[in-house]
């Protein structure tokens, strides 16, 4: 790093030197506290340092960085329909049609733009039915079924769901929801009970579906994750959005069933 902030020559070509996360170690940024404000103004380099994101513990370093900087830019994560219209302008631009397959493929990306990209340059050179083996397009109802089921198509829908616009604290309440009613359906049929009378037939026929095919105690386990990050939600240390992913990654399963 040292060399490549060096003096260059005279006759030489203009230097771009691109420096990730600088900000991130402070070992590292004293070292190169001097270099960074040194650069500044020079008509031999230019000089790129780009952060993920500036965090409290690194404000004081980023500070250093924006003295010495000729200009800063932020960069927003794009999402919902301003990720819809972005997407929509890069197929344009590459001539891709976005049928419903690519659509969904490219969303499951959600706002990482170079995975986004990847997928849409990908969708231009394959056949439509190699998409085949994605799930179907994605709605509310399809989340609530995998999200107890196959957390991997889960995360798949929710994403895409989000992309699409969908607000997250709706998504987060109406999968709280859901975990009631199959707790319910699960409790009268191990009681030997009618099954509630606020529940429609086909959510009835549906449900007993699925609490056939999952393990005991998982809807009780769930449950008490929605509470825990409702908790969190509540006092903004986290968002519905992450919270819901938190659940699907969460790898320790219920070691008892819960009465």
């Amino acid at each position: 790093m040292k060399e490549a902030f060096g003096s260059g020559s005279l006759f030489s070509a203009k230097s771009v030197v691109a420096v990730e996360r600088l900000c991130a170690s402070n070992v590292l940024f004293e070292r190169m506290r001097d270099m960074v404000s040194q650069s500044a103004g020079r008509k031999d380099i230019l000089v790129i340092l780009w952060e993920a994101g500036i965090t409290h513990e690194m404000r004081r370093w980023a500070e250093v960085c924006e003295k010495a900087a000729d200009h800063t830019q932020e960069f927003e994560p794009l999402k919902g329909p301003a990720l819809a219209r972005w997407i929509n302008k890069e197929a344009a631009t590459r001539g891709i049609e976005l049928t419903d397959a690519v659509r969904s493929h490219v969303a499951a990306e959600g706002s990482d733009l170079w995975r986004v990209i990847g997928a849409l340059e990908k969708s231009a050179l394959v056949a439509p039915t190699d998409y085949a083996h994605h799930p179907a397009p994605s709605n509310v109802f399809a989340l609530g079924d995998a999200f107890f089921t196959s957390p991997a198509e889960a995360a798949h829908h929710l994403s895409s769901l989000l992309a699409a616009g969908e607000k997250e604290h709706g998504l987060f309440s109406y999968l709280v929801n859901y975990t009631r009613n199959l707790l319910l359906i699960r409790a009268s049929v191990a009681g030997g009970r009618p099954m509630p009378a606020n529940l429609k037939s086909f959510v009835i026929q549906k449900g007993l579906a699925l609490v056939r095919r999952m393990p005991p105690g998982m809807l009780t386990s769930r449950l008490r994750q929605f509470y825990e990050e409702d908790w969190k939600i509540k006092n903004g240390l986290s968002t519905p959005r992450e919270s819901l992913f938190t659940i699907l990654l969460a790898s320790e399963g219920p070691k008892r069933e819960e009465k």
